[in-house]
Protein backbone atom coordinates (compact mmCIF):
# COMPACT_ATOMS: atom_id res chain seq x y z
CA UNK A 1 0.00 0.00 0.00
CA UNK A 2 1.39 3.41 -0.92
CA UNK A 3 1.26 6.44 1.31
CA UNK A 4 0.15 9.89 0.33
CA UNK A 5 1.11 13.19 1.91
CA UNK A 6 -1.93 15.32 2.64
CA UNK A 7 -1.69 18.72 4.31
CA UNK A 8 -4.74 20.21 6.05
CA UNK A 9 -4.13 23.95 6.47
CA UNK A 10 -6.58 25.99 8.54
CA UNK A 11 -6.05 29.32 6.78
CA UNK A 12 -5.42 30.57 3.26
CA UNK A 13 -2.01 31.86 4.40
CA UNK A 14 -1.12 28.39 5.71
CA UNK A 15 -2.21 26.80 2.41
CA UNK A 16 -0.09 29.27 0.43
CA UNK A 17 2.90 28.56 2.66
CA UNK A 18 2.58 24.79 2.14
CA UNK A 19 2.26 25.26 -1.61
CA UNK A 20 5.30 27.56 -1.68
CA UNK A 21 7.52 25.08 0.14
CA UNK A 22 6.19 21.87 -1.45
CA UNK A 23 7.13 21.55 -5.12
CA UNK A 24 4.52 19.71 -7.17
CA UNK A 25 1.82 19.94 -4.50
CA UNK A 26 -1.75 20.02 -5.78
CA UNK A 27 -4.76 21.73 -4.20
CA UNK A 28 -7.60 19.44 -3.17
CA UNK A 29 -11.00 21.09 -2.86
CA UNK A 30 -13.99 19.00 -3.99
CA UNK A 31 -11.64 16.40 -5.40
CA UNK A 32 -13.73 15.11 -8.29
CA UNK A 33 -11.39 16.15 -11.11
CA UNK A 34 -8.12 15.70 -9.26
CA UNK A 35 -8.88 12.31 -7.74
CA UNK A 36 -10.12 10.91 -11.05
CA UNK A 37 -6.81 11.94 -12.64
CA UNK A 38 -4.76 10.45 -9.81
CA UNK A 39 -6.66 7.23 -9.11
CA UNK A 40 -4.54 5.00 -11.35
CA UNK A 41 -1.20 6.53 -10.39
CA UNK A 42 0.98 4.64 -7.96
CA UNK A 43 2.67 7.85 -6.77
CA UNK A 44 0.62 10.90 -5.92
CA UNK A 45 1.89 14.43 -5.50
CA UNK A 46 1.49 15.99 -2.06
CA UNK A 47 -2.09 17.24 -1.63
CA UNK A 48 -3.13 20.45 0.12
CA UNK A 49 -6.70 19.86 1.30
CA UNK A 50 -8.35 23.29 1.59
CA UNK A 51 -11.79 21.99 2.58
CA UNK A 52 -11.25 22.93 6.23
CA UNK A 53 -10.55 26.60 5.54
CA UNK A 54 -13.71 28.27 6.84
CA UNK A 55 -13.05 31.63 5.18
CA UNK A 56 -13.42 29.94 1.77
CA UNK A 57 -16.95 28.77 2.57
CA UNK A 58 -20.34 30.43 2.65
CA UNK A 59 -22.15 33.52 1.42
CA UNK A 60 -22.04 36.99 2.96
CA UNK A 61 -23.34 40.42 1.99
CA UNK A 62 -21.72 43.60 3.25
CA UNK A 63 -21.60 47.19 1.97
CA UNK A 64 -23.33 46.30 -1.26
CA UNK A 65 -21.02 43.37 -2.04
CA UNK A 66 -22.09 39.75 -2.27
CA UNK A 67 -19.23 37.40 -1.43
CA UNK A 68 -19.36 33.73 -2.37
CA UNK A 69 -16.57 31.63 -0.92
CA UNK A 70 -14.63 29.44 -3.35
CA UNK A 71 -15.72 26.25 -1.53
CA UNK A 72 -19.41 27.14 -1.45
CA UNK A 73 -21.41 24.38 -3.13
CA UNK A 74 -24.23 24.78 -5.65
CA UNK A 75 -26.56 23.20 -3.11
CA UNK A 76 -25.82 26.01 -0.66
CA UNK A 77 -26.15 28.67 -3.36
CA UNK A 78 -29.54 27.50 -4.60
CA UNK A 79 -31.05 27.63 -1.10
CA UNK A 80 -29.26 30.64 0.35
CA UNK A 81 -31.51 33.66 1.08
CA UNK A 82 -28.78 36.16 0.18
CA UNK A 83 -28.41 34.56 -3.24
CA UNK A 84 -32.17 34.65 -3.75
CA UNK A 85 -32.22 38.34 -2.83
CA UNK A 86 -29.10 39.61 -4.60
CA UNK A 87 -28.20 37.11 -7.34
CA UNK A 88 -31.36 35.42 -8.54
CA UNK A 89 -29.62 34.61 -11.83
CA UNK A 90 -27.51 32.00 -9.99
CA UNK A 91 -30.64 30.28 -8.72
CA UNK A 92 -32.11 30.38 -12.22
CA UNK A 93 -28.92 28.91 -13.68
CA UNK A 94 -29.35 25.75 -11.58
CA UNK A 95 -32.97 25.15 -12.57
CA UNK A 96 -33.68 22.43 -15.13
Amino acid sequence: MSSHTIYNPETVADACAVLARTPGARVLAGGTDLLVRLKDQTTWPPLVDINGIETLQGVTYDAGMLRIGALTTWAVLTDHPLIAEHAQVLVQATEP
